[in-house]
């Protein structure tokens, strides 16, 4: 009882600001009677407050007089033209907007469908470098004209690769709210939006703006696996990735070196390709692809791609490193067809793929043993129908920049056959159904439930299947004190093996991205079949504003319970809870510095407990709802 009574404290303490501060005001119903959910956000400097109150004013500024004067004065008739779209015209004094701190999550689409059917007559592309005074309060420090004097500006070209739409089209709502989050999604660019503007000949002018990240950084790490990597997220201004690596593993007499490079959009076709060189001992690889993700209803989506790894595997189950190595090869073929056109956001879907792996080296395998290491040739075919729209909000997974949350729903069957040399002949069969809504001053919900099997046929059995649920919350933005914002965000993760065989990857650990426990690693003893792990975290963003960093604080807590038993409350459990920071500067590559500290109120005893962290993980986001590659579930 006592573990349960501080259990049930924490969360109160932990959700307390929410049902304080749950009351927000309305706006004035005109300005939301076509808005179908809403929420209070801040934005980051250059756009404070995001007013979508007429299809021609996007965006409003905290102190408007400032930014309005400098972009109207700009040398640039395109900056001039983007200061006419996202300011109101004639007095830009805006005295309630610093009273109200009021904003709104809407719906992506809504912006543009004043504009629907309209021809667009003319496009014009807004490129800024990572610093620059037109969009900015201040004229910029020293340290920011360096910066950019330093970075290869993204080319204008390459950002014309990346639009949906050409001159002569007409405007598509779920198109161009498509191509914003296609283009806001990119690793190498900060921030985008894409406005419209009535021409003189009676349609559209659509102005693009997007303003570059710095994208060069260097990760490492030390440990077993100790490397050194240099990487520039867009190589030369091209968009390209490109990636060079140290690599000096323990218990290897040769030091390794591996280099990545990443075509993407390649000729504006909106396909990626990517090759990969390793050498020295134990990584030594070889392998490329080529790859079109699904867009937009009616694309068609495929990938192709192969070759030869020989690296070294962490076995969870011996605590210990395997080196192996095998070839590979793989490719599938998907096609989107529209459905309802009244909703162009529904779509059926349906996708053949096939492939093929063989290990030149792996661990001991049998009918039974270590059926992650199998040979196998497998072809399968997918079917599913789906809808994706996104909206726009601000402070969710990120801390300035508006974001795009893909909602809708996604229903999908899987099936395929394969063969191996112990498994022998085999189906698979699997299903998906997601569903994601936000709800109007409650919050936003995402919800998925997915299933797979196997069925032998020599030995005519079901097994290694899996069934997997996971639940997805975060609440509105809520003001707790001027300038300072709380979100709570809770994360519930259920799995449950079916007949699972022995072997790596054959039992379950708190590893996988959606069942994680901070600061607690699962020891070989505690290893199970049926998984389920509760996430909690109220996140306050801060109004500390340092040289573009912005930082948040958050308090947490984890539960989580492992084992074979069929109730999983009458596993083993573990419960951790804890406080930390985040700092984030959203015109870097670099992730999320996270600093936690944190309390195991129950544990495992074969384990320690980590009580301090400091990490540059990003915080997870949510998938969107696009078919994904077909082929086996995983299992972990």
């Amino acid at each position: 009882m006592k573990l349960i009574s501080k259990y049930l404290i924490f969360v109160l303490l932990c959700f307390y600001p929410t049902i304080t501060y749950s009351q927000i005001k309305e706006n004035d119903k005109e300005n939301n009677k076509e808005k179908n959910v809403e929420d209070k956000i801040y934005l980051s400097p250059e756009n404070d407050y995001l007013k979508d109150t007429s299809s021609t004013n996007r965006f409003q500024g905290k102190n408007i007089d400032d930014v309005y004067k400098k972009l109207k004065g700009s040398k640039s008739s395109i900056v001039r033209n983007f200061a006419n779209i996202i300011l109101i015209s004639g007095d830009p004094s805006i005295k309630d907007i610093d009273e109200e701190k009021k904003e709104e999550i809407h719906l992506s689409e809504n912006y543009f469908k004043d504009f629907e059917g309209l021809i667009i007559d003319s496009i014009e592309i807004v490129n800024k470098d990572i610093y620059f005074e037109e969009d900015s309060m201040s004229t910029g420090s020293w340290l920011e004209r360096t910066v950019d004097l330093l970075h290869i500006q993204t080319r204008k070209r390459v950002i014309e690769k990346y639009l949906m739409f050409k001159v002569g089209d007409t405007v598509d709502p779920l198109k161009l709210s498509t191509n914003e989050f296609v283009l806001r999604d990119l690793s190498f660019i900060s921030s985008a939006y894409i406005l419209l503007k009535y021409s003189d000949q009676g349609g559209v002018i659509v102005s693009v703006f997007t303003r570059d990240k710095w994208t060069i950084a260097v990760a490492g790490e030390l440990g077993d696996y100790p490397y050194l990597s240099l990487y520039d997220e867009n190589f030369l201004g091209t968009g390209d990735k490109l990636s060079i690596s140290y690599l000096h593993p323990a218990k290897c007499q040769k030091i390794g070196g591996r280099a990545e490079y990443v075509a993407r959009n390649i000729l504006g076709t909106f396909i990626d390709g990517r090759a990969e060189i390793g050498v020295g001992e134990n990584n030594r690889r070889l392998n490329g692809s080529l790859y079109r993700r699904y867009l937009y209803p009616g694309d068609d989506f495929w990938h192709v791609g192969g070759g030869y790894t020989e690296k070294g595997d962490g076995l969870l189950t011996m605590d210990s490193t395997f080196y192996t190595s095998y070839v590979e090869a793989s490719a599938s073929y998907g096609k989107t067809f529209k459905i309802n056109p009244r909703d162009e956001s529904m779509f059926l879907y349906g996708e053949i793929g096939a492939a093929t792996k063989r290990y030149n080296k792996a661990i001991e395998t049998t009918e039974y043993l270590n059926p992650n290491y199998y040979d196998y040739s497998v072809t399968g075919i997918r079917v599913g129908i789906a809808k994706q729209n996104f909206f726009q909000g601000n402070m969710i997974y990120g801390y300035g920049n508006i974001e795009d949350i893909p909602y809708g729903f996604k229903f999908e069957l899987t099936t395929g056959w394969g063969y191996s040399p112990q498994a022998k002949h085999y189906f698979y069969y699997g299903c998906q159904a997601r569903y994601g809504f936000y709800k109007e001053k409650v919050g936003f919900f995402d919800f998925t439930l997915k299933g797979y099997i196997k069925h032998t046929l020599e030995q005519d059995k079901w097994q290694m299947g899996s069934v997997e649920l996971v639940g997805k919350y975060f609440s509105p933005l809520h003001e707790i004190g001027k300038g300072y914002y709380i979100r709570n965000f809770i994360n519930v993760s259920h799995t449950q093996g079916i007949n699972r065989l022995y072997g790596e990857r054959e039992a379950l650990a708190f590893v996988s991205p959606n069942a994680r426990i901070r600061g607690i690693t699962t020891p070989i003893e505690r290893l199970g079949n049926i998984r389920t792990v509760v996430n909690m975290e109220s996140v306050i963003f801060s109004p500390l504003y340092l040289l573009h960093f912005r930082f948040a604080g958050f308090v947490w807590a984890d539960a989580g319970w492992l084992g074979d038993d069929g109730l999983f409350w009458k596993n083993k459990m573990c419960l951790a809870t804890g406080v930390g920071i985040r700092i984030k500067n959203e015109r870097i590559i670099i992730n999320n510095l996270e600093i936690r500290l944190g309390y195991a109120i129950k544990k495992y005893p074969e384990r320690g407990y980590s009580i301090f962290g400091i990490s540059n993980e990003s915080r997870l986001n949510i998938n969107t709802y696009e078919p994904d590659r077909v082929g086996e579930y995983d299992y972990r």
